[in-house]
């Protein structure tokens, strides 16, 4: 019985551990990462020790919403004619149930580690734009074909990373309890250099995201006093913003191009922010001929390429709305938006009832940066970002207080 038992530490702990690595290597190249979840799930498997597991998250409003999330997808392929793309979409679903794998499997003493191990990666992601931007090594390293001086990633994926690890970051600098004179210094140097990086990489998406995370992070900072809170916002913003557009090149062309964009639509809907908009319109209007339950997992995509032959046929098709809620709402109707804000909700849920800080500060940031970025594409079904967000979803929603116990507040 004892040795059975030290079988299960011991097992646990490398499990701990190899989600450790998944946190820095996810910035950086997916395929190792899809390894490295399955050896989780099936070393998760051999220990064996489902009723204490089952236990252990049993309250956690946040599986429970990711695993109903998932049956929506597979009860979706009733009501589909096209199963093959459902059984795709049902299969990219079920990467959220690694959310409650990832949570028995952290170790309380690996969590920091596992958040220092995503910002080391992150760090050496910024090191390297840095090198490009600057031209310290044009040689070895050049831009990639957007012109983004990024190594691994496109900047879709590569800004929200960036925002993600600005979050942790920030909470080291603020919030961290226990934070020592070297950790904040440490915190505010890794912050710095990683907005910088943000501005410089072209992703609008995360940048956008950024300056939710500073009003959410200033508020929770100032606590009660809402007019100190409310003041540094009205300061800190603009200047923020002002200083990026003045001496960052990059930042003030994406900034002119979303603009023009904008004043262009009514004659010319080509364009980036064009596009957008009429994937977004036809997308609606799916939802609104199939309000209750959609068209189903699998037939959205082909929904969506008829609204777009006969309402926008002289602009190029693309297979998705560009926003999570809509894709939801086109495949489930009112179940897929209820669904998907759910998970928005039992986050939040979560943070607002605990004690625990990382939970308290980052656990509030996180479902709002989400909420508003999957305005903008749908972020929960691409690669990079589905992972993630299942990987911060583990270690800022994860229960436990120590190792074999879980706490959950009431």
């Amino acid at each position: 019985m004892e040795k059975n038992s030290l079988f299960r530490v011991r097992l646990r702990t490398i499990n701990s551990l190899l989600l450790v690595a998944f946190a820095f290597i996810i910035p950086m190249w997916i395929a190792p990462a899809y390894i490295l979840s399955g050896l989780i799930m099936l070393l998760l498997l051999v220990q064996g020790d489902f009723k204490n597991d089952y236990y252990k998250i049993r309250e956690n409003k946040l599986v429970w919403a990711l695993i109903a999330y998932f049956l929506l997808h597979v009860v979706g392929l009733l009501w589909t004619s096209n199963t093959a793309d459902g059984l795709n979409k049902v299969a990219r679903a079920s990467l959220f149930l690694l959310v409650p794998v990832f949570m028995l499997s952290l170790k309380k003493e690996h969590v920091k580690l596992a958040i220092w191990s995503f910002l080391a990666s992150m760090m050496l992601s910024c090191l390297l734009s840095f090198i490009i931007y600057f031209q310290v090594d044009p040689v070895h390293f050049k831009f990639n074909s957007q012109g983004d001086p990024i190594i691994f990633i496109s900047r879709v994926y590569y800004s929200l990373y960036l925002v993600m690890a600005i979050a942790f970051s920030l909470y080291y600098f603020l919030f961290y309890p226990s934070a020592g004179k070297g950790l904040k210094i440490v915190s505010f140097i890794v912050t710095i250099s990683l907005v910088f990086d943000l501005f410089i990489c072209n992703g609008r998406a995360g940048q956008v995201i950024l300056f939710f995370l500073l009003v959410i992070v200033v508020f929770q900072y100032f606590g009660k006093r809402w007019l100190r809170a409310f003041v540094a916002i009205i300061i800190a913003i603009p200047l923020l913003f002002l200083i990026a557009f003045k001496t960052v090149k990059p930042f003030q062309d994406r900034v002119q191009l979303g603009i023009e964009d904008i004043v262009q639509y009514q004659t010319n809907q080509a364009t980036s922010l064009g596009q957008r908009f009429v994937y977004a319109k036809n997308s609606f209007e799916i939802f609104y001929e199939h309000p209750l339950l959609g068209v189903g997992t699998g037939d959205f995509e082909d929904e969506l390429l008829k609204k777009h032959q006969k309402n926008n046929a002289k602009i190029r098709f693309d297979v998705d709305p560009h926003n999570m809620f809509l894709l939801e709402m086109g495949q489930f109707g009112v179940l897929g938006l209820i669904s998907l804000l759910s998970i928005l909700y039992a986050q939040i849920s979560i943070a607002l009832r605990s004690n625990i800080p990382m939970q308290k500060y980052l656990g509030l940031s996180l479902p709002i940066m989400f909420g508003a970025v999957m305005m903008s594409d749908i972020y929960l079904q691409l690669h990079f970002t589905a992972m993630l967000f299942i990987l911060v979803s583990a270690i800022v929603y994860r229960s436990h207080l120590h190792d074999g116990q879980y706490h959950v507040s009431q």
